[in-house]
């Protein structure tokens, strides 16, 4: 935020008027979450507060939100062009070293001292500006709770980068002032050349990456969209208790031996794209919006997603009729599953973890979660969750 510099109502700067426009987007922006929490009860802000305010997990502690901090200030990835998969991976790779995100804050800590003993306004205020946020940080990861995952500091990232670049620019100004004009001309060049092979390395690195980019969680999409299809002609085709055909309105719901109903939620999106009437029950109104909660007196069918060993068990249901049935694995890949199964359980069992053997096959995604798993067994679950599973959707009549 830039500062003001008053005299007598005026500014002798412009920031004022900088500072007005950031007050004034700032209000715009925020105005819908505060209307919705005026008009609701309780409100999005409302259920925030209680939630973060009663966390139902312990936060991961100052040791280990620092160390995560500081594997956040490592600008490494970024200068050898890794910028997607480097800043991603800072969350989960936690035996990374925290040396090189230490040396940057050391030495922004030498910038900021730099600008102090130049009296540099400018950079004292962008070095103010960058302390912030940096306490706003460590507050931030400090009391992260649960499982950490990537998404919850990806915009770490940008203070980094801004640290990095408040440290450069201290240091330039610093041997300007002290060589004189051939300094400032060599600092100069030296930014241009170096600014542009850094541009270079990533443009590279970034193509490199797009070539072969595929959409996050790309098993997931594939499995799902492959009974898509099959479920919308079913309704049109008023299969089972689907009497109503695209004019009747259908509860969604899923039993998910692997992702917590993930597709579930695709499930519903893709049906109301393709102009089926389908809803789901108030539980999950939260994630899919209240607009989208169907009453079962409303309803004609239901409409059940089932993954792994669900799938049988729904099939085994009167009056259930299975319209969408899929298994995304090759044979090898099948045998690979089954291994990866059998040596999980049985680290598991060596680990004394016996009472998390069972839920392989009904919550494998929750397995994995489990803070007492060791890391080596998370890998083998994240293969199998990547392997997928069979996958299946029924028609079934609403008791």
């Amino acid at each position: 935020v830039s500062c003001l510099r008053w005299r007598r109502g005026a500014s002798t700067d412009g920031t004022s008027a900088s500072l007005l426009w950031a007050v004034g987007v700032g209000v715009v922006l925020w105005l819908p979450p505060l209307v919705e929490q005026a008009i609701h009860q309780p409100g999005n802000i409302r259920m925030l507060e209680r939630h973060f305010a009663n966390p139902t997990e312990d936060p991961i502690g100052v040791r280990n939100g620092l160390r995560l901090l500081l594997r956040h200030l490592d600008i490494g990835p970024a200068l050898a062009g890794h910028w997607t998969g480097g800043f991603v991976q800072a969350a989960f790779s936690t035996t990374r070293s925290v040396i090189p995100g230490a040396v940057l804050l050391l030495a922004w800590c030498g910038a900021v001292l730099c600008a102090w003993r130049l009296r540099h306004r400018a950079l004292l205020w962008l070095h103010a500006t960058i302390a912030a946020a940096l306490a706003a940080e460590t507050m931030s990861m400090v009391r992260i709770f649960g499982k950490v995952w990537y998404y919850l500091t990806l915009w770490a990232w940008s203070i980094t980068v801004l640290m990095a670049f408040a440290t450069v620019a201290t240091f330039a100004v610093v041997v300007r002032r002290r060589r004189g004009e051939r300094a400032r001309r060599t600092l100069v060049r030296g930014a241009v050349v170096g600014g542009a092979l850094l541009a270079g390395v990533s443009l590279v690195a970034l193509t490199a990456s797009a070539a072969v980019a595929q959409p996050p969680e790309h098993h997931l999409s594939t499995s799902l969209g492959a009974v898509v299809g099959p479920t919308v002609q079913a309704v049109r085709d008023r299969v089972g208790a689907a009497s109503a055909g695209m004019a009747g309105h259908y509860v969604v719901t899923w039993s998910d031996a692997y992702f917590f109903g993930s597709q579930g939620y695709g499930l519903v999106n893709e049906l109301e794209r393709r102009g089926v009437h389908v809803g789901v029950d108030a539980t999950f109104r939260v994630p899919v919006t209240p607009q989208r909660v169907l009453q079962r007196a409303s309803a004609d069918a239901e409409l059940h997603f089932a993954t792994g060993k669900f799938v049988d068990e729904w099939a085994a249901k009167p009056g259930v009729v299975k319209v969408a049935d899929i298994d995304p694995r090759s044979p090898s890949e099948h045998v690979e599953f089954d291994l990866l199964h059998a040596q999980v359980a049985a680290d598991l069992h060596a680990a004394g973890l016996d009472d998390l053997v069972p839920t392989l096959d009904t919550n494998l995604f929750g397995v994995q979660l489990d803070p007492r798993v060791a890391p080596a067994v998370q890998r083998s679950i994240a293969r199998m969750l990547d392997l997928g599973e069979r996958t299946a959707v029924f028609i079934a009549p609403l008791p």
